[in-house]
């Protein structure tokens, strides 16, 4: 049999589906343990049980992990038990640029724990009320979850901050921005403001208001200081703790990436009613979320996120057409929607006042 067989390429696919798990979770060992810094540290390149007595682990039982993922072309491993850092195993270092820590530290804990809920989650017999994450907190959503663990809210943060800076060129570039460049911008759920710092970079008579839960201004205060000094908070940017679902500051343009996709639709109409409550006449409302197409033929990568708001939040993706059915629930009416270009199929929709 050959790679060209049908049968064998049936049953590789389900193998290689159903072992998955193990390298998520050999990832997450490694960037829980800190080994790529452990590495760095050494200076690139160390042996099996000095990487083990830096990080506190098992020498042979890491050396297991790390020639796995070396495997996976995650680590390298020029010489039997000793590892050295590649391109790939540089993103598992914390506080680098482009670092992907965050994310694999929240895949690896609260994804992964809310993913093994699924199968119960999905069951007609499953409460309405609940889903897949929700199951695995035993009561709580995400958002109560994460005030009940500060470590993994802050890390939470880190991550959306750092997919917030690393979709900005993109969505700098993808949305014509000139057109509110006197405007005052509100980045509803905006983490520390990566993509309002950029903005107001771009357009220096433009206006900014960072608006978040409390505890997330609260660290957004120190990290804009340090990334935007030539921005202070209180000249041409404000920063505003409060909820979403109760009100939001005065705004030209509402600005929210990944937000609504958090929620159910009612949840949804509940939000973009009280963002319309503040806005005047005049005011867009800028949604930066997956528009899936409206027939079945999609990509991999939006229906990986939208299983992911399944799990995790309960919520989904939606099609231009929801998009365009939440609007006018709410009080908006869809006016555009402006693909970014990305694999995820993210576009910018856009809704005014009715």
């Amino acid at each position: 049999m050959t790679h060209a067989d049908p049968a064998l390429a049936a049953v590789e696919l389900v193998h290689g589906a159903s072992n998955a798990f193990m390298q998520t979770q050999c990832l997450y060992t490694a960037a829980q343990l800190g080994v790529a810094e452990a590495l760095a540290a050494a200076g690139g390149t160390a042996p099996a049980a000095d990487i083990a007595q830096a990080v506190g682990a098992k020498p042979d039982q890491l050396e297991r992990v790390l020639r796995f993922l070396a495997t996976m072309g995650i680590f390298d491993e020029p010489s039997r038990g000793v590892f050295a850092n590649n391109a790939a195993s540089e993103l598992l270092r914390g506080g680098q640029p482009h670092s992907m820590k965050d994310m694999v530290l929240h895949m690896g804990f609260e994804s992964y724990g809310g993913w093994s809920k699924l199968a119960d989650a999905v069951r007609a017999t499953h409460p309405e009320d609940s889903f897949a994450f929700k199951d695995w907190t035993g009561g709580l959503d995400y958002w109560a979850w994460l005030n009940k663990h500060p470590h993994e809210a802050s890390n939470f943060n880190r991550f959306m901050e750092s997919n917030s800076s690393s979709m900005s060129p993109v969505i700098l570039q993808g949305y014509d921005w000139s057109q509110h460049a006197d405007a005052t911008v509100a980045d509803i759920g905006g983490s520390a403001g990566g993509m309002l710092g950029a903005l107001l970079k771009d357009y220096p008579e433009m206006r900014g208001i960072l608006f978040d839960r409390p505890p997330v201004i609260e660290e957004a205060h120190q990290v804009w200081a340090a990334a935007h000094s030539d921005i202070p908070i209180g000249d041409r940017l404000q920063l505003v703790g409060g909820d979403f679902f109760e009100s939001v500051p005065v705004a030209d343009v509402y600005f929210l990436k990944h937000i609504l996709h958090d929620w159910d639709d009612q949840d949804c109409i509940k939000i973009l009613k009280t963002v319309r409550k503040a806005a005047h006449p005049q005011s867009r409302v800028l949604l930066c979320e997956v528009v899936l197409p409206e027939d079945r033929h999609v990509s991999l990568a939006p229906l990986c996120i939208d299983l992911q708001m399944l799990v995790m939040c309960g919520s989904k993706e939606r099609s231009a057409s929801e998009w365009g059915a939440l609007f006018e629930a709410s009080g908006w009416q869809l006016e555009s929607v402006v693909p970014l270009g990305l694999p995820t199929q993210h576009g910018i929709v856009v809704g005014r006042p009715v």
